[in-house]
């Protein structure tokens, strides 16, 4: 995925020194000298986004939320694809009171990266203040049956389910194969002595009755866990549920179904693509079960999937012959018709009959006429950030790699033009032959 810092000509090393301190000095609490630092770093283009969230950063510790809210909305219309950016927006509107657009900034987030710790925790703490845990059950729930959950995520997560079961205790069963079940139970009120029960079942017969006594993280935090082990493992496909023996009330995730573990294949179907910076769009896709057959790939542009092509993976490749590709005549290539005024587009690159995608798409495909200007533009804008905070960048985040690598190999060939061209210098002893 492309990022501000890998599509933007990288930045000098006095800048990346001056943005180390920047945050050292943040560290250290010396807020005003970390924002005298970070301030002239937003001029710096490959660093804009860094310095932003600095910048941000500081706001927060201040309690400034009107400016962490702006910062933040910016670095996220710098970034939109990044689950960083987006989940620092998506916090700083849970902290100015907009629930709403943070649940909505959070989700985006999580599409992108379901890891993203700020983008959750901004969906939690929102759907819990606008009094609809709902919206972040699936979160919650996800939070709660992870191998380690975050010790800073999962008390939020357990008072989001906790709210969703009306305050009292609360369980999350979790996946299992047959040979262990395992759950989690939170106690939103003091529970009393001793440990709290569930009753298991698997396939609608009664199991077991366990106790929650395992603590997850300091047991204040009320969140306890149970594992139990049948005596026979049981088979894929078993429904397997659990209850609070008190209350009668279901684990959230239950009931769950017995699976197996999946054997690590990269499938029947081999193929990748990647996009060139000339605009064309090459990869292979190959079948090991008719070594001999030609492969039909479907290119599907987001902005208009009508106008799909397909085309046959029939090209020859040495390298595809040497990997075992059968005879090597695998491979693809298509110049992908350029759109007036549009400076790249998304394509989704598909194997046409089974519609999965193949490895590396989507791609980006970049229009060579329209380079140089969208650059052009999108530099202006960089250095004019300052005095239109709110003007949204014209050019997509993810096009600049593209467009940027178009505009070297231009500057390339023309820079080998000029040499090719240039009259031989001329040596003392041709002078006087």
């Amino acid at each position: 995925m492309p990022t501000p810092d890998a599509a933007l000509l990288p930045p000098g090393t006095a800048a990346v020194q001056a943005l180390d301190a920047a945050r050292a000095l943040a560290t250290a609490g010396k807020t005003r000298e970390a924002r005298k630092r970070a301030l002239p770093l937003l001029g710096e283009p490959a660093l804009h986004v860094p310095a932003l969230m600095l910048l941000h950063d500081l706001a927060r510790r201040e309690g400034d939320a009107a400016e962490a809210l702006r910062l933040a909305a910016r670095a996220a219309r710098l970034a939109p694809e990044s689950p960083r950016a987006l989940g620092l927006c998506a916090m700083a509107q849970t902290d100015a009171g907009r629930h709403e657009a943070a649940l909505a900034t959070a989700r985006n987030a999580l599409a992108r990266d379901p890891e993203e710790k700020l983008a959750t925790a901004a969906q939690l703490l929102a759907a819990c203040r606008l009094g609809r845990p709902q919206a972040a059950r699936d979160t919650a729930v996800a939070v709660l049956a992870a191998a380690q959950p975050g010790t800073e995520l999962a008390p939020l997560a357990a008072q989001t389910l906790a709210a969703l079961a009306g305050g009292g205790p609360c369980g999350v069963l979790l996946p299992t194969d047959g040979r262990e079940i395992g759950g989690r139970i939170f106690l939103a009120r003091d529970a009393g002595e001793g440990a709290v029960q569930a009753d298991l079942t698997a396939g609608g017969k009664r199991l077991a009755r366990v106790a929650a006594a395992i603590p997850v993280g300091p047991p204040e935090a009320g969140l306890f866990a149970f594992r139990y082990a049948p005596p026979e493992p049981l088979a894929a496909g078993t429904e397997v549920a659990a209850t609070l023996t008190a209350t009668g009330a279901p684990f959230f995730a239950s009931p769950q179904m017995v699976t197996t573990p999946r054997m690590a294949s990269p499938g029947p179907v081999r193929g990748a693509v990647r996009a060139l910076p000339d605009g064309r769009i090459v990869g292979h896709l190959f079948d090991p079960a008719r070594p001999l057959a030609r492969q039909r790939v479907a290119l599907v542009p987001e902005d208009d999937p009508a106008k799909a092509v397909t085309v046959t993976a029939a090209d020859f490749d040495a390298t595809l012959l040497a990997r075992g590709y059968g005879d090597g005549s695998c491979a693809f290539s298509l110049p992908w018709p350029a759109t007036p005024g549009t400076s790249c587009r998304r394509v989704h690159v598909l194997d046409a009959a089974t519609r999965l995608p193949l490895a590396g798409s989507p791609v980006l495909a970049a229009n060579p006429r329209e380079a140089a200007m969208a650059l052009s533009r999108f530099s202006a804008w960089l250095h004019q950030a300052g005095n239109t905070p709110d003007a949204p960048p014209p050019l997509p985040e993810d096009c600049r790699g593209p467009l940027l690598d178009l505009a070297r190999a231009a500057l390339a060939a023309l820079a080998g033009g000029h040499a090719a061209a240039a009259p031989e210098p001329e040596t003392p002893g041709d002078a006087h032959a």
